[in-house]
């Protein structure tokens, strides 16, 4: 990918893609350490660890090298700094992520989601700490929302594609987690590409 930007367009990206996968990757280590260590994470630390390993960030700039052409370094720059947007996008895509999978993601192993995070803080009950993060989340996509109107730097091929990406986390774990247990998604996704609509 990077050879084809240096070739078409005449930017070295190497640095940049590495950089996006290496904050994933560090973040993931966090994450593994709280795991092995059994360190219960404020809903502050989890989330400011999460933003990062929700991916989200390393997706847009990967999927920015390759939708931009001609490629704006200035945008490019905006993207790489974790502007508003990106941060509330990569908030919602946590969180939605959190709400359909926590229970089952603590069964396998893994380290405690918001919602339990939320729950250690606050003293809350579960249904109350879910209620939460569904209010924390309108909240936020009427922020993502407003970028649509907003002046800003980013073309309206970035806004789209940040907003298409918490569209698909929607998607994704709307009923579970359509990522790492397929079959919710297949049963969504197959008839939406292979069944007629009726007319």
């Amino acid at each position: 990918m990077a050879y084809v930007i240096l070739k078409e367009q005449g930017l070295d990206v190497v640095f940049n893609l590495k950089n996006s996968w290496v904050a994933l990757i560090q973040a993931y280590l966090v994450e593994a350490k709280w795991f092995h260590s059994g360190y219960k994470p404020t809903m502050e630390e989890y989330m400011t660890n999460a933003l990062i390993s929700v991916a989200c960030p390393m997706v847009i700039v990967n999927a920015y090298l390759s939708a931009a052409n001609p490629i704006s370094e200035k945008e490019f720059e905006y993207l790489e700094s974790n502007p508003d947007i990106l941060h509330y996008a990569s908030r919602i895509a946590r969180l939605q992520n959190d709400l359909e999978t926590s229970s089952y993601k603590l069964k396998r192993g893994d380290i405690l989601k918001s919602i339990q995070c939320l729950m250690n803080e606050t003293g809350a009950f579960e249904e109350a700490a879910h209620q939460h993060i569904k209010d924390l989340m309108r909240q936020l996509w009427n922020k993502v929302n407003a970028y649509r109107a907003a002046d800003t730097i980013l073309s309206e091929t970035s806004i789209e594609l940040i907003l298409n990406l918490v569209r698909m986390a929607h998607c994704v774990y709307l009923y579970g987690d359509g990522h790492a247990v397929q079959e919710g998604t297949k049963n969504f996704a197959l008839p939406l590409c292979f069944e007629p609509i009726p007319l």
